[in-house]
């Protein structure tokens, strides 16, 4: 019929459903002489991925963003340290487990599923493991619009506590915004951490970056800058670089296995060296 709906639309109908969501008449702050009550830190991967917090995965094309995502699935469910490293021990599990959303709809389905079955979270003939409560790829068709952001609500509101992982913002805000760099995009991105707020959903967005190497952390995130300033922790993976012996010149070494991780935000800097089993998806 030729009828669309605009960014400004689709933002005002999730603003209003934040609205019905905050009461807003409790007592706010905390006055002198009285005890501040603070809710303790508390972490999904200990001293890396904060719980109810928006924490980013940025890395260029084909650099490991997605497998990372999957060795976080796997390590909570499988309660193994995160990437191996005995210093990232995962949350303990819940009662029934920790239970995920993948919304992965920057690719086809195939490849996801490559990478769950390497990671023992989908069986060979496609089922997936119990404690994901749905997984969304390419031919699902979704994005952050009306009929998205009704799943999305759906999903979380029935889930209280679940982890989402969402790959990637490009996917979900361009066939609604144009492209990533629109300021609409970054208050998408605000927006729906305002909505997730209010299910206690632990939010892991994977970025693309626009360079190859070179940017670090947060500036690794390809996007309007308030998208950067959302995050609470930025995780960005890089390739290696070589030099050309021909030309001189310095290049991603794609055909390295190692790669440099950088976090940085809530937590301690971290600059890292790591080895990835790219086949089976271990680090």
């Amino acid at each position: 019929m030729g009828v669309s709906v605009t960014p400004q639309n689709t933002r005002a109908t999730l603003q209003q459903l934040q609205r019905a969501l905050l009461t807003g008449d409790e007592e706010k702050g905390t006055k002198g002489g009285e005890k501040a009550r603070f809710k303790p830190k508390e972490y999904l991967i200990d001293g890396l991925i904060a719980k109810r917090s928006l924490t980013s995965i940025a890395a260029f094309n084909k650099v490991g963003k997605t497998k990372l995502a999957a060795e976080l699935v796997a390590s909570l469910i499988f309660q193994q340290p995160f990437m191996g490293n005995p210093d990232w021990s995962p949350a303990p599990a819940p009662q029934g487990g920790h239970k995920f959303i993948l919304w992965w709809v920057d690719q086809p389905g195939a490849d996801s599923s490559g990478y769950l079955q390497a990671r023992g979270l989908m069986e060979a003939d496609g089922t997936l493991h119990p404690q994901i409560v749905a997984l969304y790829t390419e031919e699902d068709d979704l994005a952050w619009d009306n009929q998205g952001m009704d799943r999305l609500i759906q999903d979380t509101s029935n889930n209280p506590g679940a982890i989402l992982i969402t790959d990637s913002f490009f996917a979900c805000t361009q066939r609604v915004h144009g492209n990533d760099q629109e300021p609409e995009a970054g208050g998408a991105l605000i927006d729906i951490q305002t909505l997730l707020s209010q299910s206690e959903t632990t939010h892991i967005c994977l970025f693309h970056s626009s360079k190859e190497t070179g940017l670090l952390g947060i500036q690794a995130i390809r996007g309007h800058s308030s998208a950067g300033g959302a995050v609470s922790g930025a995780i960005s993976m890089h390739f290696l670089e070589k030099k050309d012996s021909q030309t001189g010149k310095w290049g991603a070494d794609k055909d390295n296995p190692h790669r440099r991780m950088v976090f940085e935000g809530r937590g301690p800097y971290v600059d890292l060296l790591i080895r990835g089993d790219w086949e089976r998806g271990t680090f």
